[in-house]
């Protein structure tokens, strides 16, 4: 029988929290836009110039990186490198047959912690926030994979 069914729990948890959390990561690239144009912080030449025209002086205003901006797509950038592998490791790990309940767990912790890792980065709440709730997702990761290994080469 393959894992990969809704049959199973713990595929059908990867989906629940796995969704939520591909949700909030394109909606980071919402937000990294919205600050852009807030703070009319533009990425390219041609934005600059679609936005003023020929005024140089403008595009060069607009060119400059706003922090709120840097901020939002650096949280953007975290996501993609932290939760691209948690989808890859969660697939290998979720096809060792792990225990259902302890697999929700871990998904839904890692995606709990995902999320108040945007809110704490962007928030510009003080540290050691944004290293805890990135801490938590890592070991999260970590521990899948020490699981996997085991089940691979002690088996």
């Amino acid at each position: 029988m393959s894992v990969f069914t809704t049959e199973n729990d713990s595929f059908v948890a990867l989906i629940k929290y796995g969704s939520l959390i591909l949700f909030k990561m394109v909606m980071m690239s919402t937000v990294t836009s919205v600050y852009r144009v807030l703070h009319r912080s533009l990425t390219s030449e041609e934005d600059a110039y679609f936005a003023v025209g020929n005024n140089k002086e403008k595009q060069k205003k607009l060119l400059i990186e706003h922090p709120d901006v840097k901020r939002a797509r650096l949280a953007h950038q975290n996501d993609l490198e932290n939760i691209v592998p948690f989808f890859l490791i969660s697939l290998l790990y979720i096809s060792i047959k792990p225990e259902p309940k302890l697999t929700e767990f871990l998904f839904k912790v890692f995606a709990g912690s995902r999320i108040l890792h945007s809110f704490v980065y962007i928030g510009k709440v003080r540290q050691p926030a944004r290293y805890l709730t990135f801490l938590c997702g890592f070991l999260i990761n970590v521990y899948m994979l020490v699981q996997i290994f085991r089940w691979a080469y002690v088996l």
